[in-house]
């Protein structure tokens, strides 16, 4: 599945090698507490795009356009430069990995 590829794309098997050093439980719970924001930043975002959904009508709103429609002009642009420099990092991070190898 899409989800499965990209966490699995994203590094999630290096992580408990990774952590490893600082012991069991505390990378557990890092890893817990890393799990529950991303799981509810991933609902809130699914929240947000069926409650645009039900206003507008029209499906397939962008992430940029919600952030304009729920954040106004000004925190929209923070949340989009945060929103691309993620995916900057990602790419540089997948590049350097690639020549790496």
């Amino acid at each position: 599945s899409l989800v499965a590829g990209t966490m699995v794309g994203a590094g999630i098997l290096a992580l408990p090698s990774a952590t490893a050093p600082a012991g069991f439980v505390p990378s557990t719970v890092a890893m817990g507490i890393g799990w529950v924001y991303m799981t509810m930043s991933g609902l809130l975002i699914a929240e947000l795009s069926i409650n645009r959904l039900g206003q507008s009508g029209k499906p397939g709103k962008g992430m940029l356009d919600l952030f304009e429609d729920s954040l106004g002009p000004r925190w929209s642009k923070v949340g989009s430069v945060a929103y691309f420099g993620l995916h900057y990092c990602l790419l540089v991070a997948y590049i350097a990995q690639g020549g790496a190898n």
